[in-house]
């Protein structure tokens, strides 16, 4: 079982161990509630349940402590902060949660959805971690390292998470690779390779599986809270992010690479699509794939 008193004492300091055992808790919370749930449509079109809710409290009881200079940016309730609110978040200690990424296949019975937690001080993602319950995987910094667990069996009581360092896997630019592919780029672009696709409707599992080496690279047109628990993971792993332009993504949350003005009708999102993955993968899908002229790089284009 989760260690309810370490998981609460999480607030302004990134402490692994309790991080595992809170989104141990978020998994279960899903896995739990996941036959049983029903799905409507917020005013962006997008799927919320009550379950994104229910662990948005969970996160919110531990991470929404303003008076100890913690606070929140979380999908479902960042709507109703106020903006000095968010000003204090992005310039001081914030937890950028994503408490179902994925809610539309985890609402429509499938696997692919997972919980996020990224911790930013002074407007840097600093660390990250996220679990895929149905698959059994978490992933978590831990100093400058990324360590995981492969073996979680979140439907039944189980004893300390066994996490264990996880080595950088990237996977060499290649016609046989597979790449994902965002919801937003396969409704409006289409990919010029002949290598095999995967659109999984989740975020955090696509970018898990950049970290694991299954998938070559991914292209996404993400929000900040989809992000946040993997980007610092990427950095450390030697990965990159480079939006259409060529210009980085980092985990310095103001680069440029959010929307974050006030108002903005797309406020939190990517300004574009972003490429993931090991450098040449990167150079490539941005050359051949995201340019507004794409070219022959040397790369994969037919």
């Amino acid at each position: 079982m989760a260690d309810e008193t370490r998981a609460g004492s999480v607030c302004t300091e990134w402490q692994p161990e309790a991080i595992v055992d809170l989104l141990v808790a978020c998994g279960r919370i899903g896995l739990e509630a996941q036959s049983q749930t029903a799905w409507t449509l917020k005013q962006d079109g997008s799927l919320v349940t009550e379950t994104d809710r229910a662990i948005e409290q969970l996160l919110s009881e531990r991470f929404d402590r303003p008076a100890e200079g913690s606070r929140l940016i979380g999908e479902e309730t960042v709507a109703s902060r106020d903006e000095a609110y968010i000003d204090a978040a992005l310039e001081g200690t914030a937890w950028i949660v994503d408490p179902i990424d994925g809610t539309a296949p985890f609402a429509h019975g499938l696997p692919s959805w997972g919980t996020s937690i990224g911790f930013a001080r002074g407007g840097r993602i600093e660390h990250g971690a996220i679990v895929l319950p149905v698959s059994g995987e978490l992933l978590v910094t831990v100093g400058d390292e990324v360590w995981w667990a492969h073996d979680l069996d979140l439907r039944r009581p189980c004893g300390p998470v066994r996490l264990e360092p996880l080595p950088p896997r990237h996977q060499p630019l290649s016609r046989g690779g597979m790449i994902a592919l965002g919801q937003r780029f396969v409704r409006t672009r289409s990919l010029p390779w002949s290598n095999p696709a995967v659109v999984t409707g989740c975020a955090i599992q696509a970018l898990a599986w950049v970290l694991l080496g299954r998938v070559m690279g991914c292209i996404g047109h993400m929000k900040l809270w989809d992000v946040a628990g993997v980007l610092p993971m990427l950095e450390r792993a030697g990965f990159v992010a480079r939006l259409a332009d060529g210009a980085p993504m980092t985990t310095a949350v103001a680069d440029g690479a959010f929307l974050l003005a006030a108002g903005h009708p797309e406020r939190w999102a990517q300004r574009d699509h972003v490429a993931f993955g090991p450098t040449a993968v990167v150079e490539a899908l941005l050359a051949e794939v995201l340019s507004e002229t794409p070219t022959a790089s040397g790369g994969l284009r037919r």
